[in-house]
């Protein structure tokens, strides 16, 4: 399954993004909203700030990306090799 994140990672900003992208288009224009991105202040504190030229590739560097960078760094750590030595400390030692 990791090995899929890092495909798509790899694949993001020319295939993977923009048909998603596409797609969250036409399910906000189903509902009559229009995307776009949040005003950009040169102070910002609660969210990512990073420039980008268009609606798409904004939810695309402050979103998408960071995003998927976040599940494969989870998965990494999450199935590392010391997979065995967290499930051996959770059950606690075993007494013969």
């Amino acid at each position: 399954m990791q090995e899929t994140y890092n495909e798509l990672r790899a694949d993001m900003e020319m295939a993977t993004f923009p048909v998603i992208y596409r797609q969250a288009v036409r399910m906000a224009n189903a509902i009559g909203v229009e995307p776009q991105k949040p005003r950009t202040a040169q102070r910002q504190q609660n969210r990512t700030n990073a420039p980008a030229e268009s609606v798409e590739k904004h939810y695309l560097v402050n979103i998408a990306i960071p995003f998927t960078d976040h599940i494969i760094s989870e998965m990494t750590t999450r199935f590392s090799g010391n997979l065995n030595v967290i499930c051996c400390s959770f059950f606690g030692p075993v007494n013969k």
